[in-house]
Protein backbone atom coordinates (compact mmCIF):
# COMPACT_ATOMS: atom_id res chain seq x y z
CA UNK A 1 0.00 0.00 0.00
CA UNK A 2 1.58 3.25 -0.93
CA UNK A 3 1.64 5.88 2.31
CA UNK A 4 -0.77 8.15 0.65
CA UNK A 5 -3.31 6.12 1.01
CA UNK A 6 -2.53 4.92 4.79
CA UNK A 7 -2.73 8.49 5.50
CA UNK A 8 -6.31 8.63 4.10
CA UNK A 9 -7.49 5.60 5.58
CA UNK A 10 -5.77 6.95 9.06
CA UNK A 11 -7.29 9.85 8.52
CA UNK A 12 -10.65 7.89 7.89
CA UNK A 13 -11.15 6.32 10.88
CA UNK A 14 -10.20 9.05 12.89
CA UNK A 15 -12.90 11.04 11.77
CA UNK A 16 -15.54 7.86 12.19
CA UNK A 17 -13.93 7.58 15.30
CA UNK A 18 -14.84 11.37 16.29
CA UNK A 19 -18.25 11.23 14.63
CA UNK A 20 -18.92 8.25 16.76
CA UNK A 21 -18.31 10.12 19.72
CA UNK A 22 -20.10 12.92 18.64
CA UNK A 23 -23.64 10.99 17.92
CA UNK A 24 -23.11 9.53 21.22
CA UNK A 25 -23.02 12.31 23.25
CA UNK A 26 -26.08 14.28 21.44
CA UNK A 27 -28.11 10.99 20.69
CA UNK A 28 -31.63 11.69 22.16
CA UNK A 29 -34.35 9.75 23.25
CA UNK A 30 -38.05 11.41 24.52
CA UNK A 31 -37.56 11.68 28.29
CA UNK A 32 -39.40 13.27 31.09
CA UNK A 33 -38.65 13.49 34.72
CA UNK A 34 -40.40 14.59 37.83
CA UNK A 35 -40.08 15.88 41.23
CA UNK A 36 -42.18 16.65 44.46
CA UNK A 37 -41.54 16.92 47.85
CA UNK A 38 -44.21 16.87 50.95
CA UNK A 39 -43.93 18.13 54.65
CA UNK A 40 -45.80 16.79 57.44
CA UNK A 41 -46.26 17.54 61.50
CA UNK A 42 -46.87 15.64 64.27
CA UNK A 43 -49.96 16.12 66.08
CA UNK A 44 -50.24 17.40 69.39
CA UNK A 45 -51.79 15.77 72.65
CA UNK A 46 -52.68 18.30 75.27
CA UNK A 47 -55.19 18.56 78.18
CA UNK A 48 -56.18 21.07 80.67
CA UNK A 49 -58.38 20.73 83.84
CA UNK A 50 -60.16 23.53 85.12
CA UNK A 51 -60.27 23.78 88.80
CA UNK A 52 -61.18 27.36 88.77
CA UNK A 53 -64.84 26.48 90.41
CA UNK A 54 -64.23 23.25 92.27
CA UNK A 55 -65.75 23.81 95.64
CA UNK A 56 -66.92 21.21 98.34
CA UNK A 57 -68.27 23.90 100.01
CA UNK A 58 -72.23 23.78 100.35
CA UNK A 59 -73.85 26.75 98.11
CA UNK A 60 -74.03 28.91 100.42
CA UNK A 61 -70.32 28.84 100.88
CA UNK A 62 -70.08 27.38 103.91
CA UNK A 63 -67.74 24.45 104.93
CA UNK A 64 -69.82 22.24 105.85
CA UNK A 65 -71.51 18.87 105.05
CA UNK A 66 -74.43 17.16 106.23
CA UNK A 67 -74.75 13.05 105.80
CA UNK A 68 -76.95 13.31 102.52
CA UNK A 69 -75.62 16.31 101.16
CA UNK A 70 -73.99 15.88 97.62
CA UNK A 71 -71.38 18.45 96.10
CA UNK A 72 -70.99 18.64 91.67
CA UNK A 73 -67.67 17.87 90.96
CA UNK A 74 -66.85 21.14 88.78
CA UNK A 75 -63.43 20.16 86.56
CA UNK A 76 -63.84 20.34 82.98
CA UNK A 77 -61.27 18.38 80.52
CA UNK A 78 -60.46 20.37 77.79
CA UNK A 79 -58.29 18.48 74.65
CA UNK A 80 -56.43 21.45 73.62
CA UNK A 81 -53.94 19.20 71.01
CA UNK A 82 -55.29 18.77 67.30
CA UNK A 83 -55.44 15.00 68.28
CA UNK A 84 -58.69 13.39 69.51
CA UNK A 85 -57.65 11.96 72.81
CA UNK A 86 -59.20 9.37 74.99
CA UNK A 87 -59.38 10.88 78.48
CA UNK A 88 -58.85 8.58 81.97
CA UNK A 89 -59.74 10.50 84.89
CA UNK A 90 -58.84 8.84 88.58
CA UNK A 91 -60.46 10.43 91.33
CA UNK A 92 -59.14 9.80 95.17
CA UNK A 93 -61.42 10.46 98.04
CA UNK A 94 -59.38 10.58 101.39
CA UNK A 95 -61.30 10.71 104.56
CA UNK A 96 -59.93 11.48 108.12
CA UNK A 97 -61.61 11.50 110.92
CA UNK A 98 -61.87 13.72 114.10
CA UNK A 99 -62.49 11.32 116.83
CA UNK A 100 -59.74 9.45 117.92
CA UNK A 101 -59.00 6.39 115.99
CA UNK A 102 -59.81 3.99 118.87
CA UNK A 103 -63.32 5.49 118.92
CA UNK A 104 -63.49 5.79 115.21
CA UNK A 105 -62.52 2.26 114.60
CA UNK A 106 -65.25 1.13 117.00
CA UNK A 107 -67.47 2.52 114.85
CA UNK A 108 -68.61 1.43 111.10
CA UNK A 109 -64.95 2.20 109.93
CA UNK A 110 -66.00 3.25 106.55
CA UNK A 111 -65.52 5.94 104.05
CA UNK A 112 -68.22 8.39 104.81
CA UNK A 113 -68.00 9.96 101.30
CA UNK A 114 -68.68 8.28 98.16
CA UNK A 115 -69.46 9.47 94.73
CA UNK A 116 -72.40 8.98 92.29
CA UNK A 117 -73.08 10.15 88.86
CA UNK A 118 -74.26 13.32 88.24
CA UNK A 119 -77.42 11.84 86.35
CA UNK A 120 -78.04 9.50 88.97
CA UNK A 121 -78.76 12.79 91.81
CA UNK A 122 -81.32 16.10 91.36
CA UNK A 123 -80.18 19.17 92.74
CA UNK A 124 -82.74 20.00 95.35
CA UNK A 125 -83.78 23.71 97.08
CA UNK A 126 -81.01 24.51 98.71
CA UNK A 127 -78.42 23.82 95.88
CA UNK A 128 -77.22 20.77 96.88
CA UNK A 129 -77.24 17.50 95.21
CA UNK A 130 -78.99 14.32 96.31
CA UNK A 131 -78.93 10.65 94.83
CA UNK A 132 -82.22 9.61 93.41
CA UNK A 133 -84.35 7.25 94.63
CA UNK A 134 -82.62 3.43 93.70
CA UNK A 135 -79.91 4.15 92.68
CA UNK A 136 -76.47 3.32 93.51
CA UNK A 137 -72.79 4.64 94.37
CA UNK A 138 -69.99 3.99 91.82
CA UNK A 139 -68.00 1.18 93.22
CA UNK A 140 -64.54 2.88 94.03
CA UNK A 141 -61.61 0.84 92.51
CA UNK A 142 -59.72 0.93 95.76
CA UNK A 143 -59.92 1.61 99.63
CA UNK A 144 -57.08 1.60 101.80
CA UNK A 145 -57.01 2.19 105.73
CA UNK A 146 -54.18 3.54 107.89
CA UNK A 147 -54.80 1.73 110.98
CA UNK A 148 -52.88 3.96 112.61
CA UNK A 149 -54.57 7.69 112.17
CA UNK A 150 -57.73 6.47 110.38
CA UNK A 151 -57.29 7.93 107.33
CA UNK A 152 -59.42 6.03 104.37
CA UNK A 153 -58.89 6.46 100.67
CA UNK A 154 -60.84 5.41 98.15
CA UNK A 155 -59.43 5.64 94.59
CA UNK A 156 -61.74 5.79 91.56
CA UNK A 157 -60.18 4.96 87.49
CA UNK A 158 -63.05 5.68 86.20
CA UNK A 159 -64.52 5.10 82.39
CA UNK A 160 -62.52 6.73 79.48
CA UNK A 161 -64.24 9.40 77.79
CA UNK A 162 -63.14 10.60 73.89
CA UNK A 163 -62.89 14.15 73.05
CA UNK A 164 -62.41 15.97 69.73
CA UNK A 165 -59.26 17.52 68.79
CA UNK A 166 -58.55 21.61 68.67
CA UNK A 167 -58.16 23.49 65.76
CA UNK A 168 -57.81 24.25 61.99
CA UNK A 169 -55.85 20.63 61.72
CA UNK A 170 -58.07 18.69 64.53
CA UNK A 171 -59.15 15.13 64.19
CA UNK A 172 -62.53 14.82 65.00
CA UNK A 173 -64.26 11.03 65.49
CA UNK A 174 -67.79 10.15 64.52
CA UNK A 175 -70.27 10.52 66.70
CA UNK A 176 -68.54 13.06 69.35
CA UNK A 177 -69.24 16.37 69.35
CA UNK A 178 -67.34 18.20 71.48
CA UNK A 179 -63.36 18.73 72.67
CA UNK A 180 -64.92 19.25 76.26
CA UNK A 181 -65.63 16.42 79.10
CA UNK A 182 -67.70 18.63 80.98
CA UNK A 183 -68.78 17.39 84.98
CA UNK A 184 -70.10 14.28 85.59
CA UNK A 185 -70.03 12.84 89.19
CA UNK A 186 -71.16 14.24 92.48
CA UNK A 187 -68.99 13.63 95.83
CA UNK A 188 -71.74 12.24 98.24
CA UNK A 189 -71.58 12.06 101.94
CA UNK A 190 -73.08 9.09 102.80
CA UNK A 191 -77.07 9.39 104.58
CA UNK A 192 -75.97 6.91 107.06
CA UNK A 193 -72.72 8.68 108.65
CA UNK A 194 -73.79 8.61 112.20
CA UNK A 195 -72.24 10.46 114.99
CA UNK A 196 -68.78 9.26 114.71
CA UNK A 197 -68.25 11.37 111.39
CA UNK A 198 -68.87 14.14 112.99
CA UNK A 199 -65.92 17.07 112.23
CA UNK A 200 -64.37 14.03 109.94
CA UNK A 201 -62.83 16.02 106.95
CA UNK A 202 -62.81 14.83 103.31
CA UNK A 203 -60.11 15.84 100.54
CA UNK A 204 -60.88 15.41 96.69
CA UNK A 205 -57.72 14.56 94.27
CA UNK A 206 -58.22 14.27 90.46
CA UNK A 207 -55.86 13.28 87.78
CA UNK A 208 -56.53 13.42 84.12
CA UNK A 209 -54.38 11.80 81.59
CA UNK A 210 -54.92 11.78 77.96
CA UNK A 211 -53.90 9.51 75.05
CA UNK A 212 -53.93 9.30 71.40
CA UNK A 213 -57.13 7.85 70.29
CA UNK A 214 -56.76 6.63 66.82
CA UNK A 215 -54.14 3.91 66.83
CA UNK A 216 -54.77 2.76 70.33
CA UNK A 217 -57.59 0.42 70.44
CA UNK A 218 -55.32 -2.27 71.68
CA UNK A 219 -53.03 -0.07 73.69
CA UNK A 220 -54.16 -0.62 77.45
CA UNK A 221 -52.90 2.27 79.51
CA UNK A 222 -50.99 0.10 81.92
CA UNK A 223 -48.83 -0.39 79.16
CA UNK A 224 -47.89 3.42 78.13
CA UNK A 225 -45.03 5.29 79.45
CA UNK A 226 -45.32 6.54 82.92
CA UNK A 227 -43.14 8.95 84.85
CA UNK A 228 -43.81 9.47 88.59
CA UNK A 229 -45.95 12.13 90.08
CA UNK A 230 -47.50 12.93 93.30
CA UNK A 231 -50.78 12.73 93.70
CA UNK A 232 -53.45 12.67 96.22
CA UNK A 233 -50.62 13.17 98.48
CA UNK A 234 -48.49 10.06 97.07
CA UNK A 235 -46.08 9.17 94.48
CA UNK A 236 -48.76 7.95 91.68
CA UNK A 237 -47.23 6.37 87.99
CA UNK A 238 -49.13 8.59 85.27
CA UNK A 239 -48.64 9.02 81.48
CA UNK A 240 -45.54 11.78 80.41
CA UNK A 241 -47.36 15.75 79.86
CA UNK A 242 -47.12 17.26 76.76
CA UNK A 243 -44.03 18.98 77.60
CA UNK A 244 -42.35 16.16 79.22
CA UNK A 245 -40.48 13.02 78.10
CA UNK A 246 -40.79 9.57 79.06
CA UNK A 247 -37.64 9.67 81.53
CA UNK A 248 -39.32 12.99 83.19
CA UNK A 249 -36.93 15.34 81.18
CA UNK A 250 -38.83 18.97 80.70
CA UNK A 251 -38.77 19.49 76.99
CA UNK A 252 -37.89 23.47 75.85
Amino acid sequence: MKPKNRRIKFAAAASLACLALLIGATLAYFTDRASATASGTAGTVSITLDDSALSLLNPQGVDNFNPGDGRAIAAPVTNTGNKSVDVRQTMKVTMTPASSVASFTAAPNTMGWTLYAQSDCTQDASGNWVPNASTSPIAPTSVATDATTGVITASYVLPDAVLNGTGANAETETGISTNVLSNQYVLVMLPGSDNSYQGATVDLSILAEAKQHRNTSAVAWSSLQTVSVTFGGAATDAVPAYNETSDGTTIP
